[in-house]
């Protein structure tokens, strides 16, 4: 049986369980915990394993190298909600729902 190219679309994704899912290079998923209504910027970089820990990530944010929605954001503690989107260095993280 031939399966050929236009039978379905590939997408390239990257599924990783309970945590994020990857839609293209750059962008990943980060779906909120069941029951969250938002996280806190500098624990995103956190979860996605940007930096090693809470003070690096802290440190990071008050120094504007992390964007939300495109704008420089200073506020450690910011909160994001569904539809935000994270910027640091190359990677971009989009919140979205559990």
């Amino acid at each position: 049986m031939d399966l050929g190219s236009d039978c379905y679309t590939s997408a390239r994704i990257d599924f990783r369980p309970n945590r994020r899912l990857r839609v293209s290079d750059n962008i990943e998923q980060l779906p909120l915990r069941t029951g969250d209504e938002f996280v806190e910027l500098y624990k995103v970089l956190k979860i996605q394993g940007w930096v090693d820990g809470g003070g690096d990530a802290k440190h990071l944010i008050s120094e504007g190298q992390v964007k939300v929605n495109g704008m420089v954001e200073t506020r450690k503690r910011k909160k994001l909600v569904v539809g935000d989107k994270v910027q640091f260095n190359d990677a971009v993280v989009v919140i979205s729902q559990a």
